[in-house]
């Protein structure tokens, strides 16, 4: 429907006379405001996708070891 191939997306014209930097950018730093927001944040937070995954495996072995109990009981 809509393929575009990597190799022809510019032609070469275009990119013989692209006249842009030869060294690229100089990476800069974070501002002080930016650090202090970073800082705010914990890096051990779970998303809650990852919690209801770990509330799942806790609610299966419950489930297996009081079937289990119970096999073994009878």
């Amino acid at each position: 429907m809509n393929e575009i191939d990597p190799a022809h997306r510019f032609s070469m014209d275009a990119v013989r006379n692209f006249d842009g930097p030869a060294e690229g950018q100089v990476p800069s730093g974070i501002n002080d405001v930016a650090r202090q927001v970073a800082s705010q944040y914990r890096r051990d937070t779970m998303s809650p996708i990852m919690v209801s995954g770990v509330l799942r495996m806790v609610e299966f072995a419950m489930l297996f070891l009081s079937g289990l109990g119970l096999y073994f009981y009878y």
